[in-house]
């Protein structure tokens, strides 16, 4: 079976400082870093990497601009995606539309995509629900899983964490995604 996972924005400008970071990101490394160990497929990297003028700086502040610190992989992962198949650069919040990813995808046919990383309710939610109707279309099989362990969103005054989260889960099962928790998982195989 053709398997993957993507890692999506665990960079430094989400996780660490820049306008939009939000360090309880950094919560779910030590059980991604595990996953990541373990995991016996292919590893893909997808990052926020943004031109001076970029449409999305219209509904977001200026972030994770192309080749800066906050564009860049967290250390704490980077021994466990030194083996990555490929990085993908992204300039929206749908990794589907990085340069080559319709290609790659379409190339490779993957049967399972496992999708981590931040942030659940936009670029998460945004990849795996248009990677669904992407598969779709091209009539390809693949079960896309999200756990639930393994991505998160920032907290703000008007961006609870936990509602945000819950409603990004509840949004991508009625879209046909498999979400699901490694802590119950690990349970039932004990």
């Amino acid at each position: 079976m053709k398997k993957m996972i993507f890692v999506i924005d665990m960079i430094n400008g989400f996780c660490k400082e820049g306008a939009l970071a939000d360090p309880k990101i950094m919560n779910i490394v030590p059980e991604l870093h595990k996953f990541l160990e373990e995991y016996e497929g292919d590893k893909i990297e997808v990052r926020d990497s943004h031109p001076d003028d970029a449409l999305e700086f219209q509904t977001f502040p200026v972030h994770c601009m192309k080749d800066s610190y906050e564009s860049e992989g967290i250390m704490e992962l980077k021994d466990v995606l030194a083996d990555s198949k490929l990085v993908f650069l992204k300039n929206s919040t749908c990794a589907l539309f990085a340069p080559g990813m319709m290609e790659f995808l379409k190339n490779e046919k993957p049967e399972e995509i496992v999708v981590t990383g931040c942030c659940t309710d936009i670029c998460i939610l945004n990849f795996v629900v248009a990677l669904k109707n992407y598969f779709n279309q091209e009539n390809i099989n693949s079960n896309i899983i999200v756990y639930k362990d393994l991505v998160d969103t920032y907290d703000a005054p008007t961006h609870n964490r936990d509602e945000f989260n819950e409603m990004a889960f509840t949004l991508m099962k009625q879209a046909g995604i498999q979400v699901k928790e490694l802590v119950k998982e690990k349970k039932l195989v004990r």
